[in-house]
């Protein structure tokens, strides 16, 4: 009686963590789907660069921002020139 107990709970365990990472993984499908796509952009639109900012080549992430004060957010110039 005790195996059948073990096999019970070892496959409701199974059950339960198939759940949830299924739940995970509907719930990443379904937020993918729902963003918001890329804007039109109309073949007269003019690209207006603020040159009041630092624009860096290379950046280094940075994996801890909010625990660094003095990080700002900086825009490399492949991303802008790549849209």
């Amino acid at each position: 009686m005790r195996g059948f107990f073990k096999s019970f709970f070892a496959a409701l365990l199974a059950l339960i963590i198939f759940t949830v990472i299924a739940v995970i993984i509907l719930v990443g499908v379904v937020g993918g789907l729902l963003s918001p796509s890329k804007p039109d952009i109309d073949g007269k639109a003019v690209l207006m660069v603020d040159l009041g900012q630092t624009y860096k080549e290379q950046t280094q992430d940075n994996p801890f921002p909010i625990w660094d004060p003095t990080s700002s957010t900086t825009y490399p110039v492949f991303t802008i020139s790549s849209g």
